[in-house]
């Protein structure tokens, strides 16, 4: 049983890890080492997957981050008056009501390229990604052109200078949620 928001969503993010291990397992013909934590610097939990055998080898990284606590008070103010909230009250708040809003792609390595590997993973991860329900979108930068028309292919697209701020400096995003 979960006691909060945090319990469930590292439940929620067992499960994320699990069903992507099983799934590329299916894909690649072998076991990924599939590894996720926690982070409280960044607030976020942190995935590292990756495995090879004779024929691929791959790397895939991201992170799912918890909504910023302006964007928690924005959310809260909406039903709530917070004008006559001490510090404590609100940070108390911030820490019952903060939930998981997106995820950030950091990182995504297959060799062989141009085999449609690369594209079967991330549909597979969009696919987990959608049934945990709260992550509203997919931010990442890439790092040179290949990447960038791989993603854009995918369906990422550009987004705004001040909107890339907000999340940490990204420049592309795909929505999940509308």
């Amino acid at each position: 049983m979960c006691n909060n928001i945090k319990d469930f969503n590292f439940v929620l993010m067992e499960n994320l890890k699990n069903n992507l291990e099983r799934k590329l397992s299916e894909l690649l013909g072998f076991t990924p080492q599939c590894n996720f934590n926690y982070n409280k610097a960044s607030d976020s939990y942190i995935f590292l997957l990756k495995g090879e055998n004779e024929i691929y080898s791959f790397e895939f990284n991201f992170r799912i981050l918890y909504e910023s606590k302006e964007d928690v008070l924005r959310r809260y103010k909406i039903n709530n008056q917070i004008v006559s909230k001490s510090k404590d009250d609100l940070t108390y708040i911030i820490s019952e009501i903060k939930d998981i809003k997106y995820a950030i792609i950091t990182f995504l390595f297959i060799k062989p390229q141009n085999t449609g590997r690369g594209k079967m993973i991330v549909d597979i991860f969009f696919e987990e990604i959608k049934i945990i329900d709260k992550i509203e979108n997919v931010y990442l930068n890439p790092k040179n052109t290949n990447a960038e028309r791989f993603w854009d292919r995918i369906g990422f697209y550009d987004i705004k200078e001040e909107e890339a701020r907000k999340v940490h400096g990204y420049n592309k995003v795909i929505i999940i949620k509308k």
